[in-house]
């Protein structure tokens, strides 16, 4: 029997953008003053997360086999998703030299993705019995009228979840010759002309565009708009249209063959957990405030540094340790076997 070889392009894929997640991530702290860091951030933020969480459906495809889901694999989001809600309490008491009570229902940072990906894989057998065109178009229609929902806020992530739910039914749905035919060489020129358009738009506007992702991406209701709060549905689609067409763009970037950084995208969950932990540590300790990474060599310094950060988290002992961590089985520890009759 053949060995099927290793797709190369998802793990190039997904380093990349686990390296735009680090680098938006160490963004957030040093942006303010510089437009350019603004525009960066701007442009960043507004393909990595769906591309992400299309790669994220795309490879969760495997969790329902014959009518069965893993439900491990839920589970094991979910205490990842406490373990990280209890790893930045921490600091945040650190930091405040306060004590408080953690307040697990109000996820308004990085832990989101993590519940909202055990989400997500609970509905899998639904998108399983509705045909691709219904399953997007469902999702899809909810995440326009979740913005029009003025309590909308951080609670369990339910905004988010909801709204970036379109991209991952996408990526579930998204077959390896429909992948293929996107990847067309036809549509290359074209895709990236209209890409660097948005690019040249974005970064033109970067301090002007940058509140329209929270307000469009999930952070706010349409109702921020004021009056116009109406056309709300009307720019979150004019935005993930956007999104879709970067996101191609990049997809169409990415090298087919291996590379000295492909291993970096086959582990990718242990670098979105950990780089937020050590991004509060250094903001903790006021590293941010001591270095000025809005000059020229203070940029590239930046760039640099989140290159190294990226790969010293995918190093091989690490990767060791949060293997065997989520090779736990959360679900036999939270519903042990009945002993048997003797």
């Amino acid at each position: 029997m053949k060995v099927k070889e290793r797709d190369y392009y998802f793990d190039n894929l997904k380093a990349v953008l686990i390296f735009l997640v680090v680098f938006g991530h160490f963004l957030k702290p040093v942006k303010a003053g510089s437009e350019i860091m603004h525009a960066t951030y701007a442009f960043i933020s507004m393909f990595h997360m769906p591309l992400f969480i299309f790669t994220s459906g795309y490879f969760s495809k495997s969790a329902y086999k014959n009518n069965k889901l893993n439900v491990n694999k839920i589970f094991l989001f979910l205490f990842l998703y406490v373990i990280f809600q209890i790893m930045i309490y921490i600091i945040d008491v650190i930091d405040r030299k306060d004590v408080f009570i953690p307040d697990f229902t109000n996820v308004s940072g990085a832990p989101w993705y993590l519940l909202a990906m055990a989400f997500w894989y609970l509905m899998i057998p639904v998108l399983k019995e509705i045909k691709p065109k219904y399953g997007i178009a469902i999702s899809l229609i909810f995440s326009i009228l979740i913005g029009y929902q003025k309590s909308v806020g951080t609670g369990f992530s339910a905004s988010r979840i909801i709204t970036w739910f379109p991209f991952f039914a996408l990526g579930y749905y998204m077959t390896e010759g429909q992948i293929k035919a996107l990847l067309n060489k036809k549509y290359k020129y074209a895709i990236l002309t209209v890409a660097l358009g948005v690019v040249v738009f974005i970064f033109a506007n970067g301090q002007e565009f940058e509140p329209m992702y929270d307000l469009l991406f999930s952070k706010k209701s349409y109702h921020s708009l004021g009056s116009a709060f109406f056309l709300g549905g009307f720019y979150r689609l004019l935005v993930f249209s956007v999104a879709i067409i970067l996101s191609l763009a990049v997809m169409h970037l990415v090298p087919k063959k291996q590379f000295v950084f492909s291993y970096i995208g086959k582990d990718t969950l242990q670098i979105y957990m950990l780089h937020r932990i050590l991004r509060d540590i250094l903001e903790c300790c006021g590293f941010f405030e001591t270095f000025n990474f809005t000059t020229p060599l203070g940029m590239v310094l930046f760039v640099v540094l989140t290159i190294e950060i990226t790969i010293l988290l995918s190093s091989k002992p690490i990767s060791i340790v949060f293997n065997k961590l989520c090779r736990v089985n959360v679900n036999k520890i939270l519903v042990p076997k009945k002993p048997e009759c003797q």
